[in-house]
């Protein structure tokens, strides 16, 4: 019994990922589009995108005459809050310069940078990149920015209100702009703990039936915790300048927390040198302040906020690598010269150096989307220049939660690699040469730029606590999944992601959960793809289960002995998905 599952289901390669062109990140500004102009005003009201904590957190208000016919006057702000009385009222006295000049030249330019293509592209661009910069520099001077606290918990329905009315005056005339921000609530992310319903494969008909028994927890034991760790606040020059960001490490950390995250790290640029506004990025003063909120916050509410740094690595448009403090509760400033740029930020340090640097701080690194670019701002990662001693690298990196083409590349590559780890031995693999893991970690972190953009891509980690020191074991073993949403992993005789399961010649018992939230839809909505080897070995149609909360069993599964490591990818009709590190496979004898 079994044996034909094995080999029609577990072992018949019928596809793989497909390389897709290099995807750019995005690096425009909001108001660029003029539909987010109201009369040539900029209006940003930043807030989390859903709450599944009741936690207290700041609505931040950004302010700019992009393209006014004249200046403008903010003379109030009035914020009715979550219960629709508790209203606040600001007086202000604020002019803001219309940059309409700015704003036509940005458009400009930007519009001949489009045009800009063949294998001169980049030299040509250059300038007209440097411009753009310093235009946006322009438009960013005399922003107002004010931030009201919302407390969740006095709300009385499914989701939280806040109006904002802004009281003007332009063109010797007066008026009020109404902004309505509705956030809502939803569920805890899943944990892997509570009761599940259990699907079972019957291997001699094909059918799957539902049992009436709930199944326990599978495997250790130990919970699924979520974090984002890929994070920019208003430390980070382009957050600042391209996003509006006024936004501390405190404020990302109340953020998180009421998104339900259990962690965060918070990565600011550190390949920056530059100075405006009286005020200078990325300095050791910034990195300690960071630091400092970072660890206030831990002290006030318990909650995991960690300081870390995003590092260029490379001459030219440098790559990115990401320090996490692995061995105290922040990596240090970690120096990261770099030189070129407007900001800057090109012509870095080479990349070993970068990687020593962090792994002797007691950081563990991890390569930052590794497919993506941006002219003039970073490239891509060279997976063939012979460096070591980085952990793993981001295969989904989506601020809005979408999966890319860079993210589709990045995720082929990445089962690529793990072919090339040496089989396990005594249930453990081997130790890899020069690496601080013992396999290539896939993660999921959304690259936040803006609080609105926390946790929409981010992992899961199997822990037995919520610390710094068992998160960051879990990362460094791989018993990860990348999601924008659910959970979903494979266990072989209960070992799951980053473990080595021993095979039977006589049978294995697989099993695949699933576990969701009305957020993210039934646990049934959700195909499963399994990767054998690297190669996509079977597609598990949705079970139709109205359950949020599905573990599929199939027993008595003989494995074949070429059969390294399986790899789970759930996906649902809506776009959210669920990649898993692998399971590694040890043969028997």
């Amino acid at each position: 019994m079994g044996r034909k599952l094995v080999r029609t289901v577990l072992l018949l390669a019928i596809g793989a990922v497909g390389a897709t062109p290099v995807a750019a990140h995005n690096q425009e500004p909001a108001w660029l589009n003029p539909e987010a102009l109201d009369d040539g005003l900029y209006i940003a009201v930043r807030h989390p995108a859903m709450l599944r904590s009741l936690h207290p957190f700041d609505i931040h208000l950004l302010i700019t005459n992009v393209n006014g016919d004249s200046d403008v006057t903010v003379r109030a702000v009035r914020y009715l809050g979550a219960t629709g009385v508790d209203a606040q009222t600001r007086r202000f006295d604020y002019r803001l310069d219309t940059k309409r000049q700015w704003f036509q030249e940005y458009h400009s330019v930007h519009e001949r940078l489009e045009a800009l293509t063949g294998p001169a592209a980049s030299e040509l661009g250059a300038p007209l990149r440097t411009r753009r910069a310093e235009l946006l520099v322009q438009m960013s001077a005399g922003t107002l920015s004010d931030r009201y606290t919302v407390d969740p918990a006095l709300s009385r329905s499914d989701s939280v209100r806040v109006a904002v009315e802004i009281d003007l005056d332009q063109d010797a005339g007066s008026r009020t702009i109404r902004k309505v921000v509705d956030i809502p609530i939803y569920a805890s992310l899943p944990d892997g703990s509570g009761t599940k319903e259990t699907l079972r494969y019957d291997a001699e008909t094909g059918a799957m039936t539902r049992t009436a028994d709930l199944a326990a927890p599978a495997g250790s034991g130990d919970l699924w915790y979520a974090g984002d760790q890929h994070l920019h606040t208003q430390y980070s020059v382009d957050a600042y300048f391209t996003n509006g960001n006024r936004s501390n490490v405190a404020d990302y950390a109340a953020v998180a927390q009421s998104t339900g995250l259990d962690w965060i790290v918070v990565t600011d640029h550190g390949n920056i040198d530059f100075g405006l506004l009286g005020n200078n990025w990325y300095t050791p003063q910034q990195y300690a302040a960071g630091t400092n909120e970072a660890a206030q916050y831990r002290a006030q509410t318990g909650f995991l906020v960690f300081n870390g740094q995003e590092l260029g690595a490379g001459a030219g448009d440098p790559s990115h690598v990401l320090a996490y403090p692995k061995s105290s509760d922040s990596t240090g400033f970690l120096p990261n010269p770099c030189s070129g740029g407007l900001f800057g930020h090109q012509n870095c340090e080479p990349e070993q150096t970068i990687l020593d640097r962090v792994n002797g701080a007691g950081g563990i690194p991890f390569i930052a989307h590794p497919f993506q670019s941006s002219g003039g701002f970073f490239s891509p990662w060279d997976f063939n220049n012979g460096v070591t001693g980085w952990a793993g690298f981001e295969i989904f990196n989506a601020g809005d939660g979408v999966l890319t083409g860079a993210d589709r590349q990045a995720i082929l590559k990445w089962l690529q690699l793990l072919n090339d780890v040496a089989a396990p031995v005594g249930g453990e693999l081997p130790l890899r040469d020069d690496f601080p893991t013992k396999f290539p970690v896939g993660l999921g972190n959304s690259d936040a730029h803006e609080p609105g953009l926390i946790g929409n891509t981010f992992t899961y980690c199997e822990s037995p606590a919520a610390s710094r020191e068992a998160i960051m074991d879990s990362l460094a073993e791989g018993r990860c999944v990348a999601s924008n949403g659910p959970l979903a992993f494979m266990e072989v005789d209960g070992f799951g992601p980053g473990q080595v399961a021993p095979l039977s010649t006589e049978g294995n018992t697989l099993s695949i959960t699933i576990q969701s939230t009305p957020e993210f839809g039934a646990a049934g909505s959700f195909s499963v793809l399994l990767f054998v080897n690297g190669a996509q070995a079977a597609v598990l149609q949705p079970s139709g289960s109205p359950e949020f909360s599905t573990t599929t069993v199939f027993e008595d599964v003989v494995i074949g002995g070429s059969a390294r490591y399986i790899v789970v990818i759930a996906v649902a009709p809506s776009g959210r998905l669920s990649i898993a590190n692998p399971v590694w496979l040890e043969p028997s004898g």
